[in-house]
C-alpha cells in the first residue's frame, strides 16, 4: 500500500529525496518506506477502503496535508471530496511520522489575485476592466 505517486503527491521533493537514498544508501531508504507504509495504511487507506473515497481524492488530501500547493481537498462533481480539517490533522500526524519527507516540502504560495477581473457576482468571473 501507498506508490511512489503517492509519496509525491505528500511532498514531491520528499519524493525526489527518498528515490536519491534508494539509491545512495538502501538500507536506509528501506527504513523510510517502512514508514511511509504504516502512515499510508493507518491514515490513508482508510478513505478508499472504507469510506470509499476516490483516488483522485485522496491525491488531493495528500497534497493538502503536504502543504506543497494551495489547490484545495475538493474534487468536482459527483465526487465526494475529503474535508480540509482531515487534511490539517493529518499534517500534524505526517510531520511526526515522516518528518524527512515533510522537511523536504516548499510552502505553498500565496494564490495570485487578479484585480483585473471583476465580476457582477463577485466571484472574479467577469470581464476585464
Amino acid at each position: 500500500a501507498g506508490s511512489y505517486s503517492n509519496v509525491a503527491c505528500l511532498s514531491p521533493r520528499g519524493a525526489q529525496r527518498w528515490f536519491a537514498l534508494i539509491k545512495s544508501d538502501p538500507a536506509r531508504a528501506l527504513e523510510w518506506e517502512r514508514r511511509i507504509q504504516g502512515f499510508i495504511q493507518r491514515h490513508i487507506i482508510p478513505f478508499i477502503a472504507e469510506q470509499k473515497y476516490t483516488n483522485t481524492a485522496v491525491d488531493k488530501l495528500l497534497a493538502a496535508i503536504g502543504g506543497w500547493a494551495q489547490i484545495g481537498t475538493r474534487v468536482r462533481w459527483p465526487y465526494r471530496w475529503i474535508l480540509e480539517s482531515e487534511a490539517d490533522r493529518l499534517r500534524a500526524v505526517a510531520r511526526t511520522e515522516l518528518p524527512e519527507l515533510m522537511d523536504a516540502v516548499a510552502p505553498a504560495p500565496a494564490p495570485a489575485q487578479n484585480s483585473a477581473l471583476t465580476g457582477s457576482r463577485g466571484d472574479g468571473g467577469g470581464k476585464l476592466t
